[in-house]
């Protein structure tokens, strides 16, 4: 094993660099494609984002900074669950409640899907209420 070891390393110190040459509309189709995986990659992150800086403005018409801070602190906890779904997911341990004796401990982890589902749920809920009521509560 050691002889295997010591000859692929000099395999490898030993070899000549390479430079590839890559043509320039080449080079600039692989950024694109590049490009085009990143945003889909993060497609939701970017959508649940210009809902976020909307309601900022819209919170900032309404009530100056404080209407701003407001929102704000509203967007904190949607935007984490859409945007850290994956690592939260895996969280388990934690107790909700007074000291744990209101809620049991978190003993699986919960599906990412369903953690961003709520966040999206918590990001549409000004908009679902609104819709509410303007629907039900105007004569």
């Amino acid at each position: 094993m050691e002889n295997n070891n010591q000859k692929l390393s000099e395999d490898l110190f030993n070899e000549e660099p390479r430079i590839e040459f890559i043509n320039p509309e080449e080079r600039k189709l692989k950024e694109r494609e590049k490009t085009k995986a990143i945003i889909s990659a993060n497609k939701g992150k970017l959508i649940s984002l210009g809902i976020a800086l909307i309601y900022l403005f819209f919170g900032a018409l309404a009530g100056g900074g404080e209407g701003f801070f407001r929102t704000l602190l509203f967007l904190i906890l949607p935007l984490v669950l859409i945007w850290f779904s994956e690592a939260l997911s895996g969280h388990t341990g934690s107790s909700w409640g007074l000291g744990g004796s209101m809620v049991r401990r978190i003993d699986a982890p919960t599906p990412a899907g369903i953690l961003k589902f709520i966040g999206w749920i918590f990001l549409f809920y000004p908009i679902i209420k609104g819709i509410f009521v303007a629907i039900f509560l105007t004569s």
